[in-house]
């Protein structure tokens, strides 16, 4: 999208980056660190924010079942803690 609104052919920079020996522009690279940016600078801090007691109990069980795959598990209670420890 930003490439489209700021084309190269106006003046302005690249976010895509072309290959080391030439060649056409690496999309791969930005988009494994825009995903990685993403999930890890802007979602985590994110979860703080929302309001888990007004979440279905099915959904927080399937997104802890979820967490668990990355070795964190997150309660209700932690969620609650660290949103009045931050107050």
């Amino acid at each position: 999208m930003l490439e489209r609104r700021f084309p190269v052919s106006d003046g302005f920079g690249t976010l895509f980056p072309a290959r080391k020996n030439g060649g056409s522009v690496d999309t791969g690279l930005i988009k494994a660190f825009s995903q990685f940016y993403a999930g890890s600078a802007l979602f985590t801090p994110a979860t703080g924010l929302l309001q888990w007691d007004k979440f279905p109990p099915a959904f927080l069980k399937d997104r802890s079942a979820v967490s668990l795959l990355f070795n964190k598990t997150v309660s209700i209670a932690d969620v609650r803690a660290s949103m009045q420890g931050a107050q």
